[in-house]
Formats: structure tokens, sequence, C-alpha cells
């Protein structure tokens, strides 16, 4: 009588497991890994750094959106970061209380066959800190602030080559 037990229990469990392994299930990779070589990225602006600001950023978002940075890869950009601007939102007694970071770039996409240039792109949102007393609380919120403002700006860089110029079809 244990034996009948035994059997129905690794029946049901091999019934079970074939259902399982019946749905459809399976470790798949979601998109083969794209190539892109970062040929140059020049700062344009008075705001100094921002050209290694990119560099780093852009390698972190990269990684997000399974791009790999290689020198032999047959896509290659060259960034231009054109305009960076430091707006005051708000005053409170005559100080400034709240900024905003703008960040543009040109950016030029050569792959194989063609070049495509993307003018002026910018990130779709704006970028805000509110300022504390003391200028160097001011100056640490600028820079958290401003790679904020560079991450978006790389995450539309990226986005824009994905889907409006149909680089990795």
């Amino acid at each position: 009588m244990g034996d009948k037990v035994e059997e129905k229990k690794a029946l049901i469990l091999l019934l079970i497991l074939t259902l399982i392994a019946g749905c459809g299930y399976s470790l798949k990779r979601p998109y083969t890994t794209r190539t892109v070589h970062l040929i140059d990225v020049q700062n344009l602006t008075t705001e100094p750094g921002l050209d290694d600001l990119f560099r780093r950023v852009f390698t972190e978002m990269a990684l997000l959106y399974n791009v790999k940075l290689d020198r032999e890869a047959d896509i290659q950009l060259e960034v231009k970061i054109s305009r960076f601007d430091l707006q005051i939102i708000t005053l409170k007694r005559d100080l400034a209380a709240e900024y905003s970071i703008t960040l543009m770039a040109d950016v030029s996409v050569k792959t194989s066959s063609d070049i495509r240039n993307l003018k002026n792109v910018s990130s779709d949102y704006l970028e805000t800190f509110v300022s504390p007393q003391s200028v160097s609380a001011i100056q640490a919120e600028k820079e958290l602030a401003s790679e904020r403002a560079m991450a978006e700006l790389c995450r539309k860089i990226l986005l824009e080559m994905e889907f409006n110029l149909g680089i990795w079809d």
C-alpha cells in the first residue's frame, strides 16, 4: 500500500513538472549585444569637465541599454556638448533658491554606409535642484544635478539611435 502512495506522488510530481515545462517558460536573452565606438567628445561650453562626465555617464547608460563600447565597432559616435545653462528658477529674499540645468549636444553617428547627425539633442526633462545656504553645498548639488542631466542626455541619444535612426534594425 505504501508503494502505491509513493507511485501516485511521483506521478503527480511528474505531471506538475510536465505542465510547468509546457507553459513556454524558458531562459532567453532579450537582446543581442550592440556595439558602439565613442570616438570623440568635445565640450564646447565654458563648464569644465563635461566631456569626461559624458564619457563616464554614457558608458554606464550604454550598459543599461545593452550597448557595449568597443573600438572595433562599426557604429562610431562623435559628440559635441554645445550648451550648458544654469538658470535661476526661484528667488527667496533676493537670493537664488532653485536652479535649473539644461544640457544640449550635437551627435554624429557614423556607420559603414552612412553618417547621420542629431542636432541639439537635449533631455526631455527639466533637471532642477534647490540651493542650500553654503556655496560648497550649492556646488555639490549642481554637480549631482549635472550628472542627472547628463544621464538623461545619454539616454536620449541611445534611444534616438535605437528608434529614430534605426541603426540596430
